[in-house]
């Protein structure tokens, strides 16, 4: 800690705070992302019951289009476990 001159423990304190600042920023973001999209789930299905519940014929084609877009997304994003080390280091390219 010499070669710091002091400020090692100030470093080191300010790289944990940023590195949690910057996860927690990742997590809203992924947070807002799940909300905006279980939203829009949730207004398509209301189209569906309110188009359903009205006397006007709803064709069979826009029941089928509204059903695919009310459907969760089929490929799912595989979470990968990262390191203390890849953070510090970064990622190695094997």
């Amino acid at each position: 800690m010499a070669i710091l001159g002091g400020y090692g423990p100030h470093l080191l304190y300010s790289v944990a705070v940023t590195s949690l600042s910057l996860h927690l920023t990742y997590q809203k973001r992924q947070f807002s992302d799940e909300k905006s999209r279980v939203q829009a789930q949730i207004s398509i299905l209301e189209s569906i019951a309110e188009e359903l519940r009205s006397d006007k014929e709803l064709s069979l084609d826009d029941l089928a289009r509204l059903k695919r877009l009310a459907r969760p997304p089929t490929e799912q994003v595989e979470e990968r476990k990262m390191s203390w080390t890849e953070v510090v280091f970064g990622k190695k390219d094997l």
